[in-house]
């Protein structure tokens, strides 16, 4: 049997590209891991700064998160490393950072994301 080609990352060693996503006061820091051709999923490293705060919001598909390093705040409740967080298609949530520590986080979405704030607009993730 052939052994495959997987796509590889060291999460600790990639370049970071800054962003300024509309919903967010602050710039956050992301690395694009894979997006598939086909249903658009995407697979991120996001770092997001200390004292990050975002509106509730809700997501077109499901999307999970596993944190690896800092603190965030799920719904207002603190999460730490080690974290896995399931989201199911259209469930309104609140992710923050506490005002002295980044999150370091691996984000999943199963196909191709929309954020959208609760009563408002919706924006395509890319």
């Amino acid at each position: 049997m052939k052994l495959g080609n997987p796509l590889i990352y060291n999460v600790n060693e990639v370049e970071l590209e800054e962003r300024s996503p509309a919903w967010y006061a602050k710039p956050v820091k992301r690395k694009l891991l894979r997006r598939d051709p086909v249903t658009g999923a995407l697979h991120v490293l996001n770092v997001y700064p200390p004292g990050l705060n975002g509106p509730a919001h809700h997501h077109n598909c499901a999307h999970t998160m596993f944190i690896l390093r800092g603190q965030m705040l799920i719904n207002g409740k603190p999460y730490g490393p080690g974290t896995y967080a399931y989201f199911p298609p259209g469930e309104t949530m609140v992710h923050t950072t506490p005002p002295d520590q980044e999150c370091a986080f691996l984000l999943f979405f199963d196909s191709a994301p929309e954020f959208m704030v609760e009563g408002g607009k919706t924006y395509k993730i890319t």
